[in-house]
């Protein structure tokens, strides 16, 4: 008898496919920020988090081009986005000079609000009007253009 779930083709749980891995170099960004941040450098960590950016534009481009969005690839997306446009440029702030109780509450609501935000896009996507697809509410990278205006 075999160990093997039916439908799974391999010992793993999802095979990863090169838009994936493209995705998944955010999080090195992000980690590269988050170094960069603890050791005072925010110039540096904000070039790695627009870096982390414009990883994100190009696998979405790369996946609708090579037509392998997946659902799988949609939440991976998701939950990257969270750590390079909510997280990192929250803590970014906070060891910037954001770290009064007032500005936490901020950083939190601002967290917390990105996520919700996130979620409506994974459960509902793009929304078209009058021919155009758009976003429902404020894109989340923006954060990035907030954080690197403050600190300008």
């Amino acid at each position: 008898m075999s160990d093997k779930k039916p439908g799974l083709s391999s010992h793993f749980i999802i095979s990863l496919n090169r838009v994936d891995c493209l995705t998944l170099s955010g999080v090195i960004f992000a980690f590269g920020a988050l170094i960069l941040i603890s050791a005072k450098q925010f110039s540096f960590a904000l070039a790695c988090l627009f870096s982390a950016m414009l990883v994100d534009a190009l696998d979405g481009i790369w996946a609708r081009k090579r037509k392998v969005t997946r659902a799988f690839g949609r939440y991976l997306d998701g939950f990257v986005d969270q750590l390079d446009y909510l997280l990192v440029p929250s803590v970014f702030l906070y060891f910037w000079g954001f770290d009064h109780f007032f500005y936490i509450i901020i950083l939190l609501l601002f967290i917390m609000s990105g996520i919700v935000r996130l979620s409506v896009f994974n459960e509902i996507g793009n929304i078209t009007q009058c021919g155009k697809s758009s976003y429902l509410g404020m894109p989340v990278f923006w954060s990035l253009f907030i954080a690197a205006t403050a600190y300008l």
